[in-house]
């Protein structure tokens, strides 16, 4: 399915399963709480908490899911992805250079000026983070039904942590904006891989 995507050149690849099989990078598992995404990128572990009634991948994006018939992404971004030199910037500073990248990246490639509506919230663990959305453009060749992109982005060590979901003109945006929000809240970090095992027991 096409459809509006981030260009993203070295972004963590979530090759999922909902059946829970591990991947080298990333993996999803069933839990009583929701499906938990696992990432053990080296240097970048964590889990975050995806509440949905269904979760599956899709076959022709490797980094997204499609939670309750949403097309949902999560990437972990480099910094010098999109920043020649990202030292001595705060969190605040990072997460509008990523934005206006990849704004700028969308432009130019649908030929279209995209000027996103923008929020800074702070997140439960007193971290920023940045909500931004828009419509799609008049050059979209995706599903149909779908018109709006909203996306979060917040800073995790050397990368920025961004998920985003498409959504129809039937859904909320406030309520899609919370989803976001909550998503990112139930983040869990580690200094280590991480088993299936290890994060369905702490997930009960």
């Amino acid at each position: 399915m096409k459809r509006i995507c981030l260009l993203v050149i070295c972004a963590i690849a979530l090759v999922v399963s909902v059946s829970a099989q591990t991947s080298e990078l990333a993996s999803v598992t069933k839990t009583p709480r929701g499906f938990v995404v696992v990432s053990n990128e080296p240097g970048n572990y964590y889990t975050v908490v995806i509440k949905g009634n269904t979760i599956t991948q899709d076959p022709d994006c490797p980094v997204c899911l499609m939670v309750d018939q949403k097309p949902f992404e999560m990437l972990a971004v480099s910094k010098k992805i999109f920043l020649k030199d990202p030292t001595g910037l705060d969190d605040m500073a990072l997460l509008l250079a990523y934005k206006n990248w990849e704004t700028n990246r969308l432009s130019d490639l649908y030929d279209e000026q995209f000027n996103p509506t923008t929020v800074w919230i702070k997140l439960a663990d007193g971290n920023r983070a940045v909500v931004w959305n828009y419509d799609k453009p008049p050059r979209f060749e995706g599903d149909k039904e779908i018109v709006s992109r909203f996306a979060l982005a917040t800073v995790k060590g050397d990368h920025l942590l961004l998920m985003d979901i498409s959504v129809d003109r039937n859904t909320d945006s406030q309520k899609t904006q919370q989803f976001l929000v909550d998503t990112m809240n139930t983040l869990r970090t580690s200094d280590k891989r991480m088993s299936i095992e290890q994060v369905r027991a702490v997930t009960r």
